[in-house]
C-alpha cells in the first residue's frame, strides 16, 4: 500500500501509545488515543502446554491454516510437567500435542518440558524494545521489562494473531510510576514490587491500564525490571539474580551456625536449565541443599498447584512466586509472597524473618561473578513511523470498510435475575486450576466456582443467571476457561463497576456479554435475586423500577452479535480485525470503531450500520 508523509502527532504519547501506533493498521494520522479500538501487528505470540491445548481446538476449527511465522511462536513446555510426572498420562497428553505442533509448523522457538519457565528465556533472549508480544498467560508483561507493549490474552485471543500476525486492541489508559532514589544493596525487583503494590494495592489505580514505570530505573537491573513487570499482572523470584542472593543469604546464614528447623517444607525451582547450570557452576545448588531446600526442575511449580507439586489444605507458604490467590498452590492452602531473600532469611526458623542483617554479611565478590553479564549496546531513539495509507478515492472506495457495513448488531433484550459478587473475583476463584486441561463448555460450566461458590450453578439454573458484580471482576489469570465456565453454566450477561484485561477480552471473543457500570444507584438497586432486563438497542438496564445507561463501543458489539471470533475469522479470514476495527461506511454519525455509543435521544443506537442480530433470552 502507498504510504504518505508521516504528519507529527498532535498530542505527546505515552511509551504504550508510541509502540501501538508504529504497529498500528490504517491510522490517518501517526497518533492513538485511549479508547480507540485498533488493528495492530504483532511480531511475537507465547504459549505454554496447556494453553497450547486450548489453542490447537481453535486452530482446528480455523482448520489448520499456515501460521504467519514460524519464528515468532514461543512455545515453552513448563506448566504441567515436572520428571516426578511426566509419565503420567495428562502430562504425555499435554507434552505430545506441543511436540506434534512444533513438528507440524517447523517451530524454531519450542522449548521442551522443564528447559525454561514461559517468560525466563523469551525475555532474555529474543524480546526486544518496541515490540508488541502477545501471550496466552497473563505474565507475558515480564517483556515489559524490555521496554515492549507485551500483554496476556485467552488463548483463542492468541491463537488470530499467530495465524494472522494481526490482533485488536482497545488503547489503554497510562499510568506512570516514577521510582526515585537507589534501592540499596541487595534489594531486588520482587521487594520493589510488592512495597509498590502494598501503597498502591491490587487492581486499583492500574486495573485495566497500562503501566509505565519511569524515574531511576537505571538503578534497577535487567533481572529487577523483570521482577517488576511480570507482577505488573497483580497491579517474579524465578530470575538469576533473585536466586543468586537467595542462595548467598542461606550461605551467610550457616556460616553464622544457623540450622534449619525439621518441621516444614523448603522448595526451590529455578526459572530456567541455564539458570540452573550457572548456580551449579557457582556451586548455589550445593547451598540451597546444605540449608534444606529440595532444588526442582525448571517449571511452574507450586505457583500453580497442578503438576508434581501441590500444597496441602489449611498449609501456609512463603513464597517469592507472583500470586497468592487462595487455593492457587492447593485447595484450602494459603500463600504469602516474599522476596528470594526473604524467603531463605526465614527458611531456618520457619518464621518472616527480615534479611537485611545477613545481607551485610554476603561475599559480594561472588555475587557480582555469580550474576549473568550480558553486552549493552548503544541507545537509538525512534518516534513512531506508521504506514498510513493514502486517502481511498470515492470510485475505489475502501473495501475493509464496506465488508463492516455487514457486520451484525444487536437489537432485543435480556431478561434474568441478579447474582452479586464482590471485588476483584478472580479466575482462580471462576475456574480452578484443576479444570484448566477441560475445554468441553458444559463440562466447565459444572465446575464454575466450585471451591469458592458451589452453588453458583444452581442459582443460574434457577434464573438467577445475570452477574453483577463491583470492581476487578475476573482478575489475575488469562484462563479463558472462566468465560466458557459461565457461559456452560448458563451466565447470560455479566454487569461489574470493572473488569480485569485479559477477562473482557475473552468474554467478547467468546460471545458472552459483558458491561462495565460505574453508577453507586445501580448496585443499590441490583440486589440479590433482584429481576433485571439489558435492552440491547436502547443500550438500557432497568432494575429496581429505575433505568441506567451503558456505553459500547460498534466493535465490542460486531464480535458479541456476531457470535465471537471464530466465525469472523470463518467469514473474512486474515482480514478479519482490518474489517471489524472499521468505522461504518454508511452512517458516519455512528458511535464508530472508537465511540462508544450509548442511549441519547440526539443519537440513537439504532443509526449503527450494518444487520441487526435479536438478542432475546
Amino acid at each position: 500500500m502507498a504510504t504518505s508523509s508521516i504528519p507529527a502527532p498532535t498530542r505527546p504519547l505515552t511509551l504504550p501509545e508510541k509502540i501501538l501506533t508504529n504497529w498500528a493498521v490504517g491510522l490517518t494520522k501517526p497518533e492513538v488515543k485511549p479508547g480507540q479500538m485498533l488493528c495492530v501487528k504483532a511480531q511475537w505470540t507465547l504459549a505454554c502446554e496447556i494453553t497450547w491445548k486450548s489453542m490447537d481446538k481453535t486452530y482446528q476449527d480455523m482448520g489448520r491454516p499456515r501460521i504467519w511465522r514460524n519464528d515468532r511462536f514461543w512455545l515453552a513446555v513448563d506448566h504441567t510437567v515436572d520428571p516426578r510426572v511426566n509419565h503420567q498420562p495428562r502430562q504425555q497428553m499435554m507434552i505430545k500435542a506441543s511436540e506434534d505442533f512444533a513438528k507440524e509448523a517447523k517451530l524454531t522457538n519450542f522449548q521442551p518440558p522443564n528447559t525454561t519457565i514461559l517468560h525466563t528465556e523469551f525475555y532474555r533472549q529474543r524480546a526486544q524494545p518496541g515490540q508488541i508480544v502477545v501471550g496466552a498467560d497473563s505474565h507475558s508483561c515480564s517483556t515489559g521489562g524490555l521496554g515492549a507493549f507485551a500483554i496476556g490474552l485467552g488463548a483463542a485471543d492468541v491463537v488470530m494473531p499467530l495465524v494472522t500476525g494481526e490482533t485488536w486492541i482497545k488503547v489503554p489508559e497510562t499510568v506512570l510510576v516514577e521510582f526515585v532514589g537507589t534501592p540499596p544493596a541487595g534489594m531486588g525487583g520482587k521487594d520493589v514490587m510488592l512495597y509498590t503494590l502494598g501503597q498502591l494495592k491490587c487492581n486499583t489505580v492500574a486495573i485495566g491500564r497500562c503501566v509505565e514505570w519511569g524515574g531511576n530505573i537505571a538503578a534497577l537491573s535487567c533481572d529487577a525490571r523483570f521482577a517488576i513487570s511480570n507482577m505488573t499482572a497483580e497491579f517474579g523470584g524465578i530470575a538469576g539474580e533473585d536466586l543468586v542472593l537467595g542462595a548467598l543469604v542461606l550461605e551467610a546464614c550457616l556460616k553464622q551456625g544457623m540450622k534449619p528447623v525439621a518441621d516444614g517444607q523448603r522448595r526451590v525451582t529455578p526459572g530456567s536449565q541455564i539458570i540452573v547450570d550457572n548456580l551449579k557452576k557457582h556451586g548455589l545448588i550445593d547451598v540451597y541443599e546444605r540449608a534444606g531446600f529440595v532444588v526442582g526442575a525448571p517449571g511452574c511449580s507450586f505457583c500453580l498447584g497442578i503438576a508434581a507439586d501441590v500444597a496441602g489444605e489449611n498449609e501456609v507458604w512463603l513464597s517469592s512466586q507472583n500470586r497468592n490467590y487462595r487455593n492457587r498452590m492447593g485447595r484450602g492452602s494459603i500463600a504469602n509472597l516474599a522476596s528470594a531473600i526473604t524467603v531463605a532469611a526465614s527458611s531456618f526458623t520457619m518464621e518472616v524473618t527480615d534479611p537485611r542483617p545477613f545481607l551485610k554479611l554476603i561475599d559480594v565478590e561472588k555475587f557480582n561473578s555469580a550474576v549473568p553479564k550480558y553486552p549493552s549496546v548503544p541507545i537509538t531513539i525512534s518516534e513512531p513511523a506508521p504506514e498510513l495509507p493514502v486517502a481511498s478515492t470515492e470510485e475505489g472506495g475502501n473495501a475493509d470498510a464496506e465488508a463492516a457495513a455487514g457486520l451484525e448488531t444487536f437489537s432485543g433484550s435480556i431478561k434474568g435475575r441478579v447474582q452479586v459478587f464482590g471485588d476483584n473475583i478472580d479466575t482462580d476463584a471462576i475456574l480452578p486450576g484443576e479444570f484448566l486441561c477441560e475445554n468441553d463448555m458444559e463440562t466447565l460450566g459444572k465446575v464454575a466456582f466450585l471451591h469458592t461458590n458451589p452453588d453458583f450453578r444452581d442459582k443460574v439454573t434457577a434464573g438467577q443467571d445475570v452477574v453483577v458484580a463491583g470492581h476487578g471482576f475476573g482478575c489475575g489469570s488469562s484462563r479463558e476457561q472462566a468465560v466458557t465456565a459461565m457461559k456452560g453454566a448458563g451466565v447470560k450477561a455479566l454487569i461489574a463497576r470493572s473488569f480485569g484485561y485479559i477477562f473482557s477480552r475473552n468474554y467478547q471473543n467468546f460471545s458472552l456479554l459483558g458491561i462495565q457500570l460505574d453508577d453507586d444507584r445501580f448496585y443499590e438497586l441490583a440486589k440479590e435475586n433482584a429481576d433485571i432486563t439489558v435492552n440491547m438497542k436502547g443500550r438500557t438496564i432497568e432494575v429496581g423500577g429505575e433505568t441506567f445507561r451503558f456505553n459500547m463501543s460498534l466493535f465490542e458489539e460486531r464480535l458479541l452479535a456476531g457470535g465471537g471470533i471464530m466465525p469472523l475469522y470463518k467469514k473474512f479470514g486474515n482480514r478479519l480485525f482490518r474489517v471489524a476495527v472499521q468505522d461504518p461506511v454508511a452512517d458516519k454519525g455512528s458511535c464508530g470503531s472508537s465511540g462508544a455509543c450509548s442511549s441519547k435521544e440526539e443519537e440513537p443506537a439504532s443509526a449503527v450500520a450494518g444487520a441487526s442480530k435479536d438478542l432475546s433470552w
